[in-house]
């Protein structure tokens, strides 16, 4: 057998061989990678809502600025979805 070592790579390229026969003969495939699905329709009339705030957040009185967010989280049970103002 010849030494590994001395091909860089040789290693990885014969671990990939030894991982594609073991899938063969157990009948296991890959699967693809999904392709991005465009979800937002960004061709619209509704206008377009003015910039109040001109990335000016600091302010000087209480309850003059409010900003907000949604994210969601994964879980078991399905989708969380956290919403926070402030």
């Amino acid at each position: 057998m010849a030494d590994l070592g001395a091909m860089p790579g040789a290693a990885d390229w014969l671990g990939g061989i030894l991982v594609q026969k073991l899938m063969q003969r157990h009948g296991i495939r890959a699967r693809g990678k999904r392709r991005f699905k465009v979800t937002t329709d960004s061709r619209q009339d509704l206008p377009i809502s003015p910039n109040l705030l001109n990335r000016e957040f600091t302010v000087h009185e209480p309850d003059r600025v409010w900003a907000g967010g949604i994210t969601y989280i994964a879980t078991d049970e399905g989708w969380l979805f956290l919403a926070v103002a402030r």
